[in-house]
């Protein structure tokens, strides 16, 4: 059986190998054979955020102290820039402790970061790296937002969005912005017609950040949009989990019946009582006198390790009926890494429009 992929191995000995090579021929001083051996040191041990690391801090040793210098060097090093508009399988991976060797090296020289930062996110993208500048220079940094904001490069015009996410994941939170987004607000102005889906999934995904904080702002700013005939998806893309809340603003905006009223019956669950690693299914039917447009979600209560509930909202359907309609589901309840399941009294929820119409429990057993 072949071995599963691991993240961390996107840095890998082909790779680094290669990084090498590159630097070696734009730099003949580089001591390619000693990087390598500091590199290799203990390196299967490492996690994928570890092994980013240690490249970074051994380029740090063995290129030139002269930040400019080394920066420089790196810079003539690169390979060819993405020709798609999307970032795709592992490749680019080996840029990323170059952009973090920027961030750790090149923090108190700013204007040559930013040079090396737009280069390195034409391979890759400097999406981590560059907020440690908005952390330390968030005025600065954001004017630089700005300009590349009207970048040629779509990559480049990505990273003025991507890179000042407020809550961008696995990354370091950017608490100015989660306070106050309106620095992030005008660059999102100007790439919200972006000819690239790209770019603009960017925005939605920035805006759908700052709606975790700050809903009214994300709706207000996406019903100015709206008049001004911006792309309709990126809207719902934004909106997603105002949508799992069952936000009422941000589903009218989308055109959902949320004033309509309507009614659920026969709601059934196949079984009570679940075992680990089963699927729970159910069905059920609405009903509403008028045509309508509704989001239907399903909600698990899943107990936490204190006995209380937390919910998690599932898609079900999104459709435009009137008069009755028959729904059914089927819900996985299996061993995953991001949640540990106990034993006891879960409830599933029908939400409508943003409002639950129906109710039941059931008993997890593990």
């Amino acid at each position: 059986m072949a071995e599963r992929f691991l993240l961390k191995d996107v840095f890998n000995k082909e790779n680094i190998e290669a990084l090498a090579k590159s630097i070696k021929k734009t730099w003949a001083k580089f001591d390619d054979s000693s990087f390598l051996k500091t590199v290799f040191d203990g390196f299967s041990e490492l996690s994928f955020s570890e092994r980013n690391l240690r490249i970074a801090e051994t380029l740090g040793l063995y290129l030139p102290e002269n930040f400019c210098e080394a920066s420089k060097i790196l810079r003539s090093s690169l390979g060819e820039e993405l020709p798609q508009s999307d970032l795709e399988g592992f490749s680019g991976f080996i840029y990323m402790p170059v952009a973090a060797f920027s961030a750790s090296k090149g923090l108190d020289y700013f204007d040559e970061s930013m040079v090396l930062q737009r280069e390195v996110t034409k391979r890759f993208t400097s999406e981590f790296s560059i907020r440690y500048f908005l952390q330390k220079y968030p005025k600065k940094t954001m004017e630089q937002m700005l300009l590349w904001a009207r970048d040629e490069n779509y990559h480049v015009r990505r990273l003025a969005s991507e890179g000042c996410r407020p809550r961008l994941p696995l990354s370091i939170r950017l608490h100015c912005f989660v306070k106050d987004p309106s620095p992030v607000l005008k660059v999102l102005e100007i790439l919200k017609d972006d000819k690239q889906l790209y770019v603009r999934r960017s925005v939605a995904n920035n805006l759908n950040d700052i709606s975790k904080d700050h809903p009214d702002i994300v709706i207000e700013t996406l019903e100015r949009w709206q008049k001004e005939n911006v792309d309709p998806w990126l809207t719902k893309h934004a909106l997603r989990s105002l949508f799992k809340q069952g936000n009422k603003a941000a589903l009218k905006l989308c055109g959902y019946a949320v004033d309509q009223e309507i009614a659920c019956r026969h709601f059934q669950l196949n079984s009570k009582t679940v075992n680990l690693g089963e699927s729970l299914s159910f069905s059920f039917e609405l009903e509403t006198e008028k045509e309508g447009l509704f989001m239907v979600d399903f909600v698990i209560h899943h107990m936490k390790a204190n006995g209380k509930l937390s919910p998690k909202v599932f898609k079900l359907s999104k459709c435009s009926f009137a008069g009755k309609r028959k729904f059914s589901g089927k819900h996985s309840i299996r061993e995953i890494s991001t949640r540990k399941y106990y034993s006891g009294k879960y409830l599933i929820d029908i939400q409508v429009n943003g409002s639950k119409v129906a109710s039941e429990e059931f008993e997890l057993k593990i």
